[in-house]
């Protein structure tokens, strides 16, 4: 019989996993936690003008990448290009003018 998973509270640090349970910060990620804290944008006011929830929001943080529309809402409101946002982590992000 298996055994029925711990519930977070039971895991160690030690024992945490990496992987689909913990996203890795993908350049999106950075670049959109950079953006936000820089302009003083909460992350209900993002949600609320692209029209998503405060989770999505969230999610993008910890590493998920938009979707397509949503994507093109986000360049709207920032006034950054797809080049910008979509650079891969560690790349150097085309800086605009």
């Amino acid at each position: 019989m298996a055994a029925w998973p711990k519930r977070a509270d039971q895991i160690e640090p030690n024992e945490r996993k990496e992987g689909a349970e913990m996203q890795k910060h993908t350049g999106f990620s950075k670049r959109f936690r950079d953006w936000g804290e820089e302009k003083g944008l909460k992350q209900c006011f993002i949600a609320e003008k692209l029209g998503i929830s405060a989770p999505t929001i969230t999610r993008w943080r910890n590493g998920a990448n938009p979707k397509h529309e949503h994507l093109k809402l986000l360049i709207e409101l920032s006034g950054k290009d797809a080049n910008f946002w979509l650079a891969p982590e560690g790349a150097q992000a085309v800086k605009e003018e």
